[in-house]
């Protein structure tokens, strides 16, 4: 059964004219597709790259054919391979925790945000990065309900999870054993900027997610060995801060609107003469 739908590509198999695309769709999840190579008119597709396709095929198990209506420029290709660990680590998370074609709108819309920071490289995608993962886990059900404590964050309390029951609790429910509980950063509960030290606390906490959902693995095996690239990088990531403000869109004036700006701001010519009586 064909299908339209919104895809991010989060990898590109090439075998001579021919593109595998593995993507993460908006409304289908994780699937792939064949596309031939694009003649010289059209952009060529790389990781990162934004499509409106047309699917044919039922997801992984099945690479069908594609229709691509439009797409995006992807990332560039930098000397630190930011953008590729960064997809690539995604792409195999999905691939080892949600099965194919499954839904996944919150990852689809947090990977997006983790492109437009990493295509400005305005240096918040350490932030949008974990918000990703969190979100996979989510899906898979590893990750513990973080807005059942969003009333006590809103109140200025640090969140934790209980390394033993996997639950969320906050400052004041930790009590004594606050010591073996693993902090939220606050950038999970919605805060906008991170320090240097949340960002380790994310990594940490991810970490425990997946060593509770398997105690007998080594979380770092668990993971896509691009992701044990970002953790590397991320020893030398500094404070985050908030989101520029946007800045309102420029006002363009037609000819009609100058003409009338410049006769209000014309001087008045006033006319001195004598008065005789």
């Amino acid at each position: 059964m064909d299908w339209s739908d919104e895809a991010i590509v989060l990898d590109v198999g090439v075998d001579g004219d021919r593109r595998t695309l593995t993507m993460l769709t908006k409304d289908h999840g994780r699937c792939a597709c064949t596309v031939t190579k694009p003649n010289a008119k059209k952009k060529e597709i790389s990781i990162g790259s934004i499509l409106n396709i047309t699917f044919s095929g039922t997801g992984l198990g099945d690479t069908g054919g594609a229709s691509i209506q439009s797409a995006t420029t992807g990332l560039p290709s930098e000397d630190d391979d930011l953008n590729e660990n960064s997809l690539h680590s995604i792409n195999g998370l999905i691939e080892m925790h949600i099965p194919a074609s499954e839904p996944l709108q919150d990852v689809f819309v947090e990977t997006k945000k983790l492109l437009a920071s990493l295509a400005s490289r305005d240096g918040r995608w350490p932030v949008h990065y974990f918000r990703v993962e969190f979100a996979i886990l989510d899906a898979a059900g590893l990750a513990p309900d973080l807005k059942k404590r969003s009333a006590a964050f809103q109140r200025g309390e640090q969140i934790y999870v209980s390394p033993r029951t996997s639950k969320v609790i906050s400052q004041t429910e930790a009590g004594a054993y606050i010591g073996q509980c693993a902090p939220v950063p606050g950038f999970l509960m919605g805060k906008k900027s991170a320090k240097h030290a949340e960002i380790q606390q994310a990594a940490e906490l991810l970490n425990q997610m997946m060593r509770a959902s398997d105690n007998e693995a080594d979380p770092v095996e668990c993971w896509p060995i691009e992701r044990q690239r970002l953790i590397e990088k991320l020893k030398t990531v500094v404070d985050i801060p908030n989101e520029k403000p946007k800045r309102p869109p420029k006002t363009t004036l037609t000819d009609t609107d100058r003409r009338r700006l410049l006769m209000t701001m014309r001087p008045l010519s006033v006319s001195v003469g004598r008065s005789y009586n």
